[in-house]
């Protein structure tokens, strides 16, 4: 009898520990899909950042030739006025 009570006491232990080991493997394979997923979308978000930061590099460029060539008008308008 107490034969069969070790034998049953060792299946439960044996059986629970694999639950265990599945279990932790389970949730580390979450665990590092989780991280993949994350260090994806940091990536993604720092593509699209330098995206929006080259447009508005250009975008200042605009403005800034744009003002340059404004105040150079202004300036050729005025020539003209003072030479006559």
């Amino acid at each position: 009898m107490r034969g069969l009570t070790e034998q049953r006491i060792i299946k439960i232990k044996t059986e629970t520990e694999e639950l265990d080991k599945n279990r932790r493997t389970l949730e580390e394979k979450n665990k590092k899909e989780r991280a993949n997923k994350i260090q994806n979308e940091v990536i993604q978000s720092h593509k699209k950042n330098v995206e929006i930061d080259w447009n508005w590099q250009e975008l200042e460029e605009k403005e800034d030739c744009k003002e340059l060539a404004e105040v150079r008008t202004a300036n050729l308008i005025n020539e003209v006025i003072d030479n006559q």
